[in-house]
This record gives C-alpha cells, sequence and structure tokens, in this order.
C-alpha cells in the first residue's frame, strides 16, 4: 500500500464512520472498501478515489433509505393517538357532554354551551382534548370568523387554553397541568357569527345535526333553548333516538331536553325543529 492509497483509506473509514448505520451497512461498507483496496493495486490511486467514492455515497444513500418508512410510521402512530381516529374500544378518553344550544331572535344572539365531563381510559393523563365547534353552514366564498371559546375548569388547580388548529372551528384544548385524576369536568362557551338558526327564524323549520361516529360517549344530553317570541316550538330526531321532554326555564325561555341513552349510539344524530314566531 502506498503513502497515498494509506491516506485515502483513512479519510474513507472516517467518513463511513461518522454516518450512523444498521448493522448491515457498517458490515457492507466495511467488505467493499477492502475490494476497493485490492483492486486499487491493479488500476492506479486515482480511479481507487472515485470508486472509494462513489461506494459510501451509495451506502449512505442506502442508510437514509432505510431510515424512511421508520419515520413514516412514527408519522402514522401520532396520528392515531387522536380520539376520533381510533378503534371503537382502543381510545384514550370517554365522556358525557351535555350540549346547551341558544336559539336567539337574531344571528347574534345564536349562543352553544357544551359541558364536557372527560373520562381516561386508555390515557395515562388528560394532556389536551380535540374537537371541532359548532358553527353555521357558509357560502364557499364566506369569510370564517375565528372563534376563541370562554374555558372552564373545574378543579382550580388545572387551566385551561384554546389552541386553533388548521382546519376552521377545529382547535384543542391544552389542559396544564396534565389531569391524572380519572376525570375532569369542563365547559366550553361561545357564540356562532353569522348566526345558526337563520332559517329557523325566516321561515320556521331547521335541521341540527351532531357526529358521534368516532368519539365514545356516555351520557349525551342535548338542550335547546327557545326565545320566549316564539309561540310554538318542537324538535323531532329523526332517527327516532333519545328521550325528549319540553319546558320553561326561569327567564321564560321555551326548552326542548332530549337525552340519549347510556352509552350514546354512535351515530349521526339528526333533530329537526319547527318554530312558530310572534
Amino acid at each position: 500500500m502506498t503513502a497515498a492509497s494509506g491516506a485515502l483509506w483513512t479519510r474513507i473509514r472516517r467518513l463511513a464512520g461518522s454516518v450512523p448505520a444498521p448493522t448491515w451497512a457498517s458490515a457492507g461498507t466495511v467488505t467493499a472498501l477492502n475490494l476497493i483496496l485490492i483492486v486499487g493495486a491493479s488500476v492506479g490511486f486515482r480511479a481507487t478515489s472515485v470508486i472509494a467514492v462513489i461506494t459510501v455515497l451509495i451506502v449512505v444513500t442506502g442508510v437514509h433509505l432505510g431510515r424512511r418508512p421508520e419515520r413514516s410510521r412514527g408519522r402514522r402512530r401520532s396520528a392515531l393517538n387522536r380520539p376520533e381516529d381510533t378503534q371503537p374500544g382502543s381510545e384514550p378518553f370517554e365522556e358525557d357532554l351535555e350540549l346547551v344550544i341558544q336559539i336567539g331572535t337574531g344571528p347574534g344572539s345564536d349562543r352553544v354551551a357544551e359541558h364536557r365531563v372527560t373520562r381516561r381510559r386508555h390515557a395515562h393523563a388528560i394532556g389536551y382534548r380535540k374537537l371541532t365547534l359548532i358553527s353555521a353552514y357558509l357560502s364557499p366564498h364566506a369569510e370564517e370568523t375565528p372563534v376563541v371559546p370562554a374555558l372552564t375548569v373545574h378543579d382550580p388547580e388545572v387551566k385551561a387554553d384554546w389552541l386553533p388548529l388548521a382546519i376552521p372551528n377545529r382547535g384543542a384544548v391544552i389542559f396544564m397541568p396534565p389531569v391524572f385524576a380519572p376525570e375532569l369536568s369542563w365547559e366550553l362557551v361561545y357564540p356562532v357569527p353569522n348566526g345558526i338558526w337563520n332559517p329557523l327564524r325566516e321561515v320556521g323549520l331547521d335541521v341540527f345535526r351532531y357526529d358521534l361516529r368516532k368519539f365514545p360517549m356516555q351520557r349525551f344530553v342535548v338542550r335547546f333553548v327557545l326565545h320566549p317570541e316564539a309561540k310554538a316550538f318542537s324538535v323531532h330526531e329523526r332517527n327516532h333516538l333519545g328521550t325528549l321532554s319540553y319546558g320553561w326555564d326561569s327567564n321564560g325561555n321555551r326548552i326542548a331536553l332530549w337525552c340519549a341513552g347510556e352509552p350514546a349510539a354512535r351515530t349521526r344524530y339528526e333533530w329537526e325543529i319547527r318554530a312558530v314566531w310572534q
């Protein structure tokens, strides 16, 4: 071995050793380098240098290509941690949910309150909860108005913040510190920009939908609260699910209280609401 080829051997070994690689890549690199040195004795130093560089590049490229599937699998596992994407029975949480749907006399007075009790199933802690806020149907060219719900946690030691996500009206409620207790009671209250009940006010008929196909609910209640200006009021669940009762609250608002069975069926619920206004 010449002095030049000996120096080349040293540099190549340093280059190959600087790239973390699985066992097969390390063994392959050493074998290839030994063959290069044998061939180099007959073809000369310049040709040996070219062959050596090409060999190392091929090995490094193979190592990086071999790692890509691991990173891809990691991203898929991260997506599966979301409650709405897990298989039935493996969800990290389950909840009780009471929706309070305030039907006002105009678009500016429609509001929603979501009273939730989140319980751990397969999660070590309750650190966040992703969800989509109730919103009105808008035309494709209408501009979305960001909504930041008011959050209340019924535990003085836990704070909650709303983190908007890329999808309109979707976000994550972040609990700090994470809750290791079996359950956590909390609520969101927010307006509905542009109004959600405009057809009900205009023609006396509207439909409300809520999808529970991808999240387990034990207790599911919807309380429709209608302004006293309505003379008549009726609610009908189109799939004939749940029970319904009517009444009034202390402010004279008409109340329709709908309750699902326990646990709530994992389906998309649809209520037909009719009202006659003064």
